[in-house]
């Protein structure tokens, strides 16, 4: 059933959380209004679990919606599990905040050696690249 008329100048919001079992491994958060959150960088190892939390002036929100499909839009929420995964159970869920207030949230649980589906992981790795820059350069990061 897909849901027509959405598109990403409706959004003004995306929260990416990353999981592996019930381990919160990675959150961000970008909002139009240049509002910037997270906390991790993905990996499982020990890292640093602190939420930072800013305001960027660079269009970040706006350089990540180049990343998502309009296409995707059009879907309703869902939560896939795939079957067939192999390793580690590993959750991708991807929230976006429409002007309207209401949300829209893509989940995918897949395993760590099946890798995430396409767009959401497309999505999860333009969000990384995108705030890395200014998750490393947090006063007090290791």
């Amino acid at each position: 059933m897909a849901t027509n008329g959405i598109t990403t100048a409706d959004l003004n919001s995306c929260i990416i959380k990353g999981r592996v079992d019930d381990d919160t491994i990675v959150l961000i958060v970008l909002e139009r209004d240049g509002s910037i959150n997270r906390m991790g960088d993905g990996s499982t190892s020990p890292a640093d679990r602190t939420l930072y939390i800013g305001v960027q002036r660079e269009p970040l929100f706006d350089s990540l919606m180049e990343a998502v499909p309009e296409e995707l839009l059009q879907l309703p929420a869902a939560r896939v599990e795939f079957p067939d995964r192999r390793g580690t159970d590993c959750t991708l869920s991807i929230t976006f905040g429409l002007s309207d207030g209401t949300a829209r949230t893509y989940e995918a649980v897949f395993g760590s050696e099946s890798g995430a589906p396409g767009d959401l992981h497309d999505i999860y790795q333009r969000a990384l690249a995108l705030t890395e820059p200014w998750w490393k350069d947090q006063p007090g990061r290791a």
